[in-house]
């Protein structure tokens, strides 16, 4: 079932075209899975931080989420500037998409060396699907969803932001990570027990928030196919409890007995974030969420805010990423 079928924006909200919400949603809900996946597939953080040769030339096969097959093969820096194009505007500011290009260098470099580990036939690949984590459209699919003049301004200027990063990376205690973005937070990202460099900031933006309904029906069938769980068909019946911490990010949903993670929980509903409130009426449940995204990590919005304010792309780097280090990767 898919998003339109089992989610409904209220009312309030001004409809947009089929192909916008089709890749807002996808982006939505890659960056909420991002967290409880990576987490999942975390086996060895010991990446070093040394290549054989210059990164961002290396030619890396592009996975199609859709499409299960690699359908392109691209310099990692193209693929760099086209997720930067497909998440940012042509006016975002520079000193933004610069830090943005040097946590996805991060995120796509740990996740090519891992590919060995669990047995993928060729390391040089990436995906765009939430595993991987990296937002991606074609060069083609960026101008017919944003036009020619404003899919060449994109890309040009992600471009720059991509050379002028090139080879630099965030690491910890030494080692890259998969960095963690998000479009927006409620006001302060969210921390991570499992994960050290993922720390609970401050952020300058107040959130995205979006209204969503369910009928019965959707709610029993989306909830029983996450989690196996048979609801009434009387809401009043229904017992849901979300459980958040002091910013509004939920960490658990009690469903009668079953209590299951709050990222679990949005990615069921097909939810652009963990942070959100549940309401059960008679005739459905509805649910309001602020922000979009993980809520860990870097925060596009908050970046572009911060990057306004005459904060520089080492600044922001330090402020959502307080315990890593922006190291340069070794050539061997």
């Amino acid at each position: 079932m898919n998003n339109t079928q089992n989610r409904k924006q209220s009312a309030t909200q001004k409809p947009r075209r089929f192909i916008k919400e089709k890749w807002t949603a996808l982006f939505g809900i890659l960056m909420v899975t991002a967290l409880p996946l990576l987490l999942v597939t975390l086996g060895d953080l010991n990446r070093p931080v040394q290549r054989g040769a210059d990164v961002d030339e290396e030619q890396i096969l592009m996975l199609r989420h859709e499409e299960s097959r690699a359908t392109e093969r691209l310099p990692f820096g193209k693929i760099l500037a086209l997720s930067l194009a497909a998440t940012n505007a042509s006016d975002t500011p520079m000193e933004s998409l610069a830090a943005q290009a040097v946590a996805l260098r991060s995120r796509g470099v740990w996740w090519s060396d891992y590919c060995p580990t669990v047995g993928k036939a060729d390391c040089a690949k990436l995906c765009d699907n939430s595993s991987h984590g990296l937002p991606y459209l074609s060069q083609g699919e960026l101008m017919e969803l944003y036009g020619e003049d404003e899919g060449i301004a994109r890309l040009e200027r992600s471009a720059k932001a991509v050379e002028s990063t090139r080879g630099l990376v965030l690491c910890y205690d030494g080692k890259v990570i998969p960095a963690l973005l998000h479009h927006s937070s409620p006001g302060n990202t969210r921390t991570s027990d499992q994960l050290a460099w993922v720390r609970s900031v401050t952020s300058p933006e107040s959130g995205k928030q979006g209204k969503y309904t369910y009928t019965v029906e959707e709610t029993r069938l989306c909830l029983a196919a996450a989690f196996g769980v048979e609801l009434s068909q009387k809401p009043w019946e229904w017992s849901m409890l979300a459980e958040a911490d002091g910013v509004g990010w939920v960490k658990t949903v009690q469903i009668g007995e079953l209590t299951v993670s709050g990222d679990a929980f949005a990615a069921a509903l097909s939810l652009p974030s963990p942070c959100f409130t549940l309401q059960i009426q008679r005739d459905g449940l509805v649910v309001t969420t602020v922000g979009e995204g993980s809520g860990c990590g870097l925060s596009r919005e908050g970046a572009t805010l911060y990057a306004g304010s005459g904060l520089t792309r080492w600044e922001i780097l330090g402020h959502y990423f307080p315990e890593c280090t922006v190291e340069a990767l070794e050539v061997t």
